[in-house]
């Protein structure tokens, strides 16, 4: 008989359970910049802290009897912890904030850690499963939820809600500045990326040349290529067609320039790649039937690298959103900004939580955004019939 134990999900829960038992469920603070003191489940909420770990064991069973079966019953159990929860630290924090209204509460280790594990096991059920319905409800439920937690204002008195109320409009700001950056350099690495990789898929000198100069720009960390970036925007900003430009050394235009860059090999890398896979067979066809190279690109070859396009364009944003974060140290402002702000002498978590979790959540939807559209526009050539 065939084995249907997924020694994923025993991974997932074994880690998940000992983390409810042992983790930090919450750190306890007297004020923003002091000693996090973390605090077990139980210590937190009381007895009712069984429910997560039976709920898991629970999962756990299920896995035992046939877990790749029952994928979608343990993807909407997860959904349900996660959920729990949720609920169970806004209980905690009102059990505290009873006895001294000036505490503050943050999520711990342990939360993050399960949080983190039950969205890998709901995404990895869902890439394994068919039916529409059973593939996107527990993750849907799960987003849609805590959504709704944090708008209603059933989170406000964390932590990270406090510090996102006291700096809302600097946040907003910020987000907004990440986000006009980030799809600035991605647009416009897309839009250099598409004719640069032709023409290397077309001319190897020119492969050679573009892709040994951006090889050498992605082995420069981040933050390096940022500063180098510098010097030489020095001399152009004071060109005066540049200068109309609005070009700087610091600021908007060198963390632009090197995201640009980045993400340029990483496009032009995989479309470059994607070219040389597509069968000749196709190409021969097409000219034998009287088609341009230009129709041939556009009917033909781009069609079919368009899904390896799109996983390069998901690699290019993912690095982009994170990069973008180190912008603050050359005067841009975006996220990082939080980031900096709580990484000072006296750490403030919840700061850095603040800018580091809407990056996250930009590369989730993104990621989403993009993984469906593979599958839209993902063509079978496998049919085509081909004759000498």
């Amino acid at each position: 008989m065939k084995n249907r134990f997924d020694p994923v999900t025993f991974v997932i829960t074994i880690i998940s359970v000992i983390m409810l038992f042992k983790g930090s469920f919450a750190y306890v603070m007297k004020n923003r910049v002091s000693k996090m003191v973390p605090v077990n489940g139980f210590e937190f909420v009381g007895p009712i802290f069984w429910i997560p770990i039976v709920l898991l064991l629970i999962i756990m069973l299920i896995n035992m009897i046939n877990g790749k079966i029952f994928k979608f019953f343990i993807s909407l159990i997860s959904s349900i912890i996660i959920i729990i929860n949720f609920i169970f630290f806004m209980i905690g924090i009102n059990n505290i904030l009873t006895h001294n209204q000036n505490m503050r509460v943050s999520f711990g280790l342990s939360f993050y850690t399960i949080f983190i594990l039950l969205i890998s096991l709901m995404t990895k059920n869902s890439n394994e499963e068919k039916n529409c319905i059973k593939k996107y409800l527990p993750l849907t439920i799960t987003i849609c939820l805590i959504i709704l937690f944090f708008a209603t204002g059933f989170m406000n008195r964390s932590s990270i809600m406090i510090e996102y109320h006291t700096r809302k409009d600097k946040f907003i700001s910020c987000l907004i500045e990440h986000i006009y950056i980030c799809w600035s350099a991605i647009l416009t690495s897309v839009l250099l990326g598409i004719p640069l990789s032709y023409l290397c898929y077309r001319n190897k000198l020119i492969e050679s040349i573009i892709m040994g100069f951006l090889n050498l720009v992605r082995s420069i960390p981040a933050i390096a290529l940022i500063m180098i970036m510098i010097t030489p925007l020095s001399f152009l900003k004071d060109i005066p067609f540049f200068k109309n430009l609005g070009i700087s050394n610091f600021g908007f235009t060198p963390v632009y320039c090197a995201l640009v860059f980045y993400s340029l090999f990483i496009i032009i890398s995989n479309i470059t790649s994607a070219f040389k896979t597509i069968n000749e067979k196709y190409v021969k066809v097409a000219r034998g039937i009287g088609l341009t190279n230009l129709q041939i690109l556009y009917k033909i070859q781009f069609p079919i690298i368009l899904p390896v396009f799109v996983s390069g364009l998901k690699v290019a944003v993912i690095s982009t959103f994170t990069a973008a974060s180190l912008g603050t140290m050359v005067g841009f402002g975006g996220l990082g900004t939080f980031i900096v702000m709580g990484s000072g002498n006296a750490v403030a978590l919840d700061l850095i939580l603040l800018g580091s979790i809407p990056i996250l959540i930009l590369i989730f939807i993104t990621n989403l955004i993009l993984t469906i559209i593979i599958k839209l526009f993902k063509t079978d050539y496998s049919n085509v019939k081909y004759t000498e």
